[in-house]
């Protein structure tokens, strides 16, 4: 029997470390998975009565993009929403906090995994590491703050979550109700999770379609969607159990870190590096920069008696999902190229390539 159960810090590789954070069953017999229901953990959480926690420092779950600048650390959280973290908000709560000096932050939610995932052959999440599954915002907001340690729920995925990756998707759907820190969830989040349960379900060799007892629990803890909706949401599922993508949206530190990084490649030696510009962008901002950049970059040049090359590199990347969808195929990204070449031939450049970043995880 298992007494007790470590849990560790996360090394920057996603191992774990030798640091024990916490402790689960302290001097307790062991506990069986499907223990805890879904509500019960929400619940526990909600109301801060959950009694597996720990101040934890969350440097782990970040990277430093730039000096002093942080980024959420995508192999060190498990993202469940359909949008990874909402900059805007963000940004608006620091603001908030520092005019008020309330923070009114909210404790962030992790799970460990004893020993590794593997869906369809793959290791998803190596045993002993630790990942982000509610407070994806918190954490943004702490690191603007400089504040880097932080209260933590901790979940174990088997004793927990019966080692579901579906009530694992249940439980931070079921945290991401709004409060300061936080986005509520939404339809293509509870989709989501419907189709992890089908996945689990198909991979268990049942039949995809959930039993009536798994839809009625996602209509009472769902509200504002109905039979109709899963019957619709079952209807389309592939029946290929993949895994859905996460719109990425990227942070300031994380996109001029990106322009520095044409500096390393040889083959922008003689390229103007224009700054970032989002898909609303392309047509108004970006012609902008490169006419005020270009300008700078030739002055400069003369300045300094060397030639100038008419050679530029715009990157584009989409921050909101109506953006992704106007980049997500070769065809839309045409559009985008051929109002460059526009330009090109106007400001009489050599070449002015592009670059599109990814638009998910």
């Amino acid at each position: 029997m298992m007494n007790e159960l470590n849990i560790r810090e996360v090394n920057d590789d996603g191992t774990a470390s030798d640091n024990v954070v916490a402790k689960i069953f302290p001097n307790q017999p062991a506990i069986q998975p499907g223990g805890f229901k879904t509500k019960d953990i929400v619940s526990k959480i909600k109301n801060e009565s959950w009694k597996f926690k720990k101040d934890v420092d969350i440097h782990p779950f970040l990277y430093e993009a730039l000096p002093g600048q942080y980024a959420l650390n995508k192999d060190a959280i498990i993202q469940v929403r359909t949008i990874q973290v909402n900059l805007k908000f963000v940004t608006e709560t620091v603001n908030k906090i520092l005019a008020t000096d309330d923070s009114g932050l909210e404790r962030i939610t992790v799970v460990y995994f004893s020993k590794d995932y593997i869906e369809r052959g793959e290791i998803i999440h190596e045993g002993g590491s630790t990942k982000l599954i509610g407070g994806s915002h918190g954490i943004s907001i702490r690191a603007e703050l400089g504040i880097f340690k932080a209260d933590m729920n901790i979940l174990d995925f088997d004793l927990h979550l019966d080692g579901k990756m579906s009530k694992l998707r249940a439980v931070a759907n079921g945290l991401n109700t709004k409060l300061l820190d936080s986005q509520g969830v939404n339809d293509n989040d509870i989709k989501n999770e419907l189709y992890e349960l089908i996945n689990e379900r198909l991979a268990a060799g049942l039949s995809g379609k959930p039993t009536q007892e798994e839809q009625a629990d996602f209509l009472d803890r769902y509200p504002q969607i109905n039979s109709a909706t899963i019957a619709n949401w079952i209807a389309y599922h592939d029946g290929i159990g993949g895994r859905q993508a996460t719109d990425k949206i990227w942070s300031q530190a994380e996109l001029k870190a990106q322009v520095l990084s044409y500096n390393d490649l040889i083959y922008y030696d003689d390229f103007v590096k224009i700054g970032a510009t989002s898909v609303s962008g392309y047509d108004g901002e970006m012609l902008g920069r490169l006419v005020k950049d270009c300008t700078v970059a030739r002055l400069k040049a003369e300045e300094e008696g060397r030639p100038f090359h008419r050679k530029a590199i715009v990157t584009i990347y989409a921050s909101t999902q109506a953006q992704v969808n106007y980049i997500d195929t070769p065809k839309k990204r045409e559009v985008i190229e051929n109002c460059m070449e526009e330009y090109r031939k106007t400001i009489q450049f050599d070449v002015i390539k592009i670059e599109f970043l990814r638009y998910n995880v």
